[in-house]
């Protein structure tokens, strides 16, 4: 498009600002003043030099009809069943990046295909083991895929390329593997996009404050429409707010960082407050109304680039099941958890590679061997091989930059 020299190269200084703050842009938006992105699920028709675009379907919560429990889980074993294998129905050679936490897994719970499981890391840690532990369990072979110290610095400019420049680089994880992987399979599964739509990982948790360090409860915190922008704002995982990304920018660049930033993401959920009384359900759309700009995507357009990939979680009985699904069920993989024991139980009972606990145990005590954990890991009983290293998949970025001279 930029190659035209009928559009314009104007910089779209507000997205600038969204995507030092919430590490993505917002709505339509690309860097350029000029230049949109199409609406989801839209229709662009342009004749005698006249643009017209059509929505045939938008994103609706359905709060009207609240069902049992167990109606939620059995729906979501089914359309889960459903979507895999609307996507393994060919002769094809089937793989899965494997990771030890639940949402790979799950797609592999609901397969009845052979695949081969990939899982990335430093060195063969955990998250590795009990990667293997699962591949075992449903008899697939096992790659381990080892990560150089440089695999980060030497993506930047791919990753960077590849995303239009508005993704963090960081997220380009299997760069420099889709060889070794093609070498094995033709299509690539993963579990994309599940932690976000069934395990409520970024619906806002109570928070506790003890002798000035904060403490996650597994509790969900209050929200109103007084304190919904707030929140966005102060509980959003991702959301950069509270590290004062303006400091980064002269003073004349925007003289009114907070109130340019609270329009725009006000212009978000303003398309839904005449749809959702529901403030959990307005604070998850803030996150998904635009799914391929969740600060992950990267991932995901970086492997079509090199190998047909297919992401499950955003089959539509699924994503139409996730607007169904109370926030409450959806909070701390409730139903997610249940329905994965449904569909395998062997693979439900190992334990998840993020926390080194199974997540057949009940919540409250998770979180109490979770909190443990941590104490047990800050005062440095347990040492890893670099400062970089972690006991998951992907490394402690800070201390990458550190000590990576490179990067």
């Amino acid at each position: 498009i930029l190659q035209s020299a009928r559009v314009p190269r104007k910089l779209d200084s507000l997205g600038v600002i969204e995507f030092f703050t919430f590490q993505r842009l917002l709505g339509t938006k690309t860097y350029y003043q000029d230049v949109k992105v199409m609406l989801p699920a839209a229709i662009l028709k342009f004749g005698n030099g006249k643009i017209s675009i059509s929505r045939y379907w938008e994103m609706k919560y359905r709060e009207d009809e609240r069902k049992p429990e167990a109606y939620y889980v059995d729906a979501l074993v089914d359309a889960l069943k459903k979507a895999v294998n609307r996507r393994t129905n060919g002769n094809h050679r089937y793989g899965i990046l494997l990771s030890g936490g639940l949402d790979s897994r799950t797609v592999l719970a609901a397969s009845e295909c052979p695949m081969t499981a990939f899982t990335i890391a430093d060195f063969e840690n955990r998250e590795v083991r009990i990667a293997k532990e699962i591949a075992n369990v449903k008899g697939c072979r096992h790659r381990f895929l080892k990560r150089e110290l440089n695999h980060y610095p030497d993506l930047v400019e791919e990753a960077v390329e590849l995303g239009d420049g508005m993704y963090s680089f960081q997220h380009g994880h299997f760069i420099g593997f889709f060889n070794r992987i093609r070498n094995e399979c033709d299509v690539l599964f993963h579990g994309y996009a599940f932690d976000t739509m069934f395990k409520g990982l970024y619906l806002p948790n109570r928070k506790l404050h003890i002798l000035g360090k904060t403490v996650s409860l597994p509790i969900l915190d209050v929200l109103s429409e007084k304190t919904l922008l707030w929140a966005i704002f102060n509980k959003l995982a991702y959301c950069l707010w509270i590290e004062e990304p303006s400091s980064l920018f002269a003073e004349d660049f925007d003289r009114d960082f907070h109130g340019t930033l609270e329009k725009s993401v006000q212009s978000i959920l303003s398309n839904r407050h005449n749809h959702e009384a529901n403030c959990y359900n307005k604070y998850d759309y803030f996150v998904l109304n635009f799914p391929f700009k969740l600060l992950a995507y990267l991932n995901n357009i970086c492997m079509r680039h090199y190998i047909e990939e297919r992401t499950v979680a955003f089959d539509n009985d699924l994503f139409n099941l996730y607007l169904e699904t109370p926030p409450e069920l959806r909070f701390n993989a409730k139903v997610y958890k249940k329905a994965l024991k449904k569909l395998n139980l062997k693979l439900a009972g190992i334990r998840d590679a993020n926390t080194g606990i199974s997540p057949m145990v009940p919540k409250s005590i998770e979180w109490g061997m979770s909190m443990g954990q941590k104490i047990f890991n800050n005062i440095g009983l347990r040492k890893l091989p670099h400062p970089a290293y972690t006991q998951g998949s992907w490394p402690n970025m800070a201390e990458l930059v550190r000590h990576n001279g490179k990067l």
